[in-house]
């Protein structure tokens, strides 16, 4: 196919668009594919802290709202990738009209938006952010094949703006690729049951409160992630139209995922679980075994989830000008030592 045509692994120059590049996730990468050597725009609603500094020759910032179909032409236009990475996104939460609403608008609109302007300026690659949640309470491990089954509108308008992405691959020559994580945690991460425990243990919280505890989580590393998604930038169109499920590979109960964070800070709290708060539209078994990762990507994690909460732990401790683990594990075997 023509798409196929000149593709090659290296990054070193090759023009990539990040939509949601003042997120977690889309600012991070933003500086990762500047040390691979691309040419990178960042696209976001407002300016990033997270982006790489003014020297860097290789960065255009740009700002934009996915929702607007003339904006995100104009900045496509004036980019011209021949790679976008989409991360911009509405996110999950409480169910209501309103949260629909804006998962549509955002999650499908803007999906629609950004592939009608990628393929009018012959883009070649757009890899689309999407998440292991389109599989709801589907059997694990998840698996390209795995029927979607969301329980969320945000799961919903996921699936559904993957199905666009399918559409346009059919009627224009882009690749498209479906990069599906379980929940990514890290330095930089916004809230989540990692967050919410070593925010109550740096607070001095006896007890903290967990929604249901038994159901399971895959947390994937969020320098585990970006290795993948370089990696689907250098596979490039070989794979189009194939999705890729990507977990930490360690499928874990939300209650034992809070108490190994507790024992690794070395604190006493109580985790304490609310079976009966549990959501509506919960998730209660969520994993995955890389095996696609592996065949698709050649990629496998490298940080066990031990390795990946010391390093949130200490990055959380740092910012709250808190003594890090590192630090105080390096003072403890100085002591040790003696004179």
């Amino acid at each position: 196919m023509a798409r196929l045509e000149g593709w090659t692994p290296c990054l070193d120059g090759k023009r990539v668009l990040v939509t949601g590049a003042g997120g977690f996730i889309g600012g991070q990468f933003v500086a990762r594919l500047v040390r691979a050597g691309a040419r990178v725009a960042a696209v976001s609603r407002t300016e990033s802290p997270r982006w790489p500094t003014s020297g860097t020759v290789d960065f255009t910032p740009m700002t934009c709202d996915v929702r607007d179909p003339r904006a995100v032409a104009r900045v496509v236009g004036e980019f011209a990738p021949e790679i976008l990475f989409h991360f911009a996104a509405h996110p999950d939460g409480a169910e209501s009209h309103e949260q629909a609403d804006a998962a549509v608008r955002v999650n499908v609109l803007g999906t629609l938006n950004l592939l009608e302007a990628f393929t009018a300026n012959q883009g070649r690659l757009f890899v689309f952010g999407d998440s292991t949640k389109v599989y709801g309470n589907g059997p694990v491990p998840y698996r390209e094949s795995l029927p979607p089954a969301p329980t969320s509108s945000y799961a919903i308008a996921k699936g559904a703006a993957w199905e666009f992405c399918r559409l346009y691959e059919r009627l224009h020559e882009t690749a498209v690729i479906s990069l599906r994580p379980t929940m990514i945690y890290g330095p930089g991460q916004g809230r989540n049951v990692i967050g919410l425990v070593i925010e109550g243990v740096l607070a001095g919280k006896t007890e903290i409160p967990l929604m249901g505890g038994s159901q399971t989580r895959d947390p994937l590393f969020i320098d585990d992630a970006l290795e993948a998604f370089l990696a689907a930038a250098r596979v490039g169109p070989r794979i189009s139209g194939r999705i890729v499920a990507l977990g930490g590979g360690a499928e874990i109960s939300v209650h034992e995922l809070a108490r190994l964070v507790v024992e690794i800070m070395g604190a006493r709290t109580k985790i304490v679980i609310q079976p009966q708060n549990a959501r509506p539209t919960e998730i209660w078994r969520s994993y995955c075994d890389n095996e696609g990762a592996k065949a698709l990507l050649g990629w496998t994690p490298s940080n066990s989830l031990e390795e990946g909460i010391r390093k949130t732990v200490d990055a959380m401790m740092a910012t709250s000008g808190m003594e890090t683990l590192g630090a105080s594990s390096a003072r403890e075997r100085a002591s040790a030592a003696g004179p």
